[in-house]
């Protein structure tokens, strides 16, 4: 990862403390990996931020893991704290896990299709060791059909839709948005209930029928689980941390563990995939993502493929010099437009990637109207642009910064 070194003693302990999360973050280990970070252990950490850094990157579990076997350079406190963290976020994942098998046996019951994906799923795929990933919350997809009496549903059980949730609003946050937060109050659990695996202003084809039609099972807790398939979660991974400007580094680590598991991708089809529905930019940022920082082994011919796209070295980097940089810093709003308009490959599609992200109103939009309001489906275009100016000022669009809390692309 390039690092930005400062000449202070301070900052090139904290460059040499993300340089010790980037190591760990390699999925293969080899002895020149464990010299690395004895390496650095040896040469002085900045702990304090080198763990507030490994809480925002979702990376303690895979920390604490690896360095066990390094117990002896670790301050004692730090080791302690990397172990409460860990076994607190094993009882969380196995709780998840629970909640999940208990809600599928409920789906199950009222015959409402679903697909399992992520969360405790992700973490038995990625690492075969659900301990190993940080799961903040659940996520399933369903038919846009069944959201109204899911919704019904999840209430009757003692989830909760957040107070900004507008029934006047509901046709419109279905047909605009792609997936809405519930909340289990009385254990914390949250679950997040998509009825298409992206928004409509990504504006690039992903269709969700095909996943359907490649449901997989795979066990967890004693119980068969709807899933899509790994070369499906593969791409879908690579736009979710696109579309996040790949924020975290625990997403590359989970791309890294993905591809690792068997039996072996099936390239071919995830090539194809990607280039048919228009994602292959975001596909290939990460993968080199995973090579950088992670030590994915990629196919001659992928690695190729992503060779052919200068664009994507450039976006690497860039993405690199966040992490490593400026790691707690929220992006412009014009340089995530920009990043997105860069992942779209022809001048029509960049176009409708801006007319997408201009016009196409999201969650945070839509909530923005009164509760009393009632406007035409399509005339909830004009919506998205007012907010912003509203919110923003004309004058100040290419400066702000997103709120995180509503405003996640």
């Amino acid at each position: 990862m390039p690092l930005s070194v400062t000449g202070t003693d301070t900052g090139k302990r904290m460059v040499r403390g993300l340089a010790l999360l980037t190591a760990c973050a390699r999925h293969q280990f080899t002895d020149q990996s464990e010299d690395t970070i004895e390496g650095l252990l040896r040469s002085g950490i900045d702990w304090e931020f080198f763990l507030r850094a490994a809480r925002r990157h979702g990376m303690i579990p895979l920390l604490y893991w690896h360095l066990q076997s390094c117990a002896g350079s670790v301050p004692p406190a730090v080791l302690t704290e990397l172990h409460n963290y860990f076994r607190i976020n094993s009882e969380r994942n196995l709780l998840l896990a629970q909640e999940m098998i208990r809600l599928l046996g409920l789906l199950e019951a009222h015959r409402i299709p679903v697909i399992v994906f992520k969360g405790p799923l992700l973490a038995a795929m990625a690492y075969g060791n659900p301990s190993l990933r940080r799961s903040a919350d659940l996520d399933i997809l369903v038919h846009e059909q069944d959201v109204p009496r899911l919704k019904v549903l999840l209430n009757a059980e003692g989830y909760q839709s957040p107070p900004s949730f507008c029934l006047t609003l509901e046709p419109a946050l279905i047909d605009y948005g792609n997936e809405y937060l519930f909340v289990y109050p009385s254990v914390g659990i949250q679950l997040d209930v998509h009825w298409r695996m992206f928004p409509r202003y990504l504006s690039f084809a992903l269709d969700d029928a095909p996943l359907w039609e490649r449901i997989q099972h795979l066990l967890l807790g004693g119980r068969r689980v709807p899933t899509i398939s790994r070369e499906d979660l593969l791409i879908v991974l690579c736009v979710h941390g696109s579309k996040h400007l790949w924020e975290r580094l625990s997403w590359i680590c989970d791309i890294a563990g993905l591809i690792a598991g068997q039996p072996p991708m099936d390239w071919t089809r995830i090539l194809d995939q990607a280039e048919g529905q228009g994602s292959s930019l975001m596909l290939f940022l990460g993968l080199a993502l995973a090579y950088d920082l992670a030590g994915t082994e990629l196919p001659s011919k992928v690695a190729a493929r992503i060779h052919d796209e200068p664009v994507i070295a450039t976006l690497a980097a860039q993405v690199q010099r966040w992490l490593s940089s400026d790691i707690f810093d929220l992006r412009p709003l014009h340089e995530r437009a920009i990043f997105f308009l860069r992942l779209a490959r022809s001048l029509k599609d960049k176009v409708r990637c801006l007319s997408a992200f201009a016009f196409t109103p999201t969650t945070a939009d839509l909530q923005f109207l009164p509760p009393s309001a009632w406007i035409p489906l399509p005339f909830y275009h004009v919506v998205r642009p007012f907010r912003l100016l509203t919110k923003y000022g004309a004058s100040a669009l290419a400066t702000s910064k997103w709120n995180r809390s509503d405003e996640r692309l």
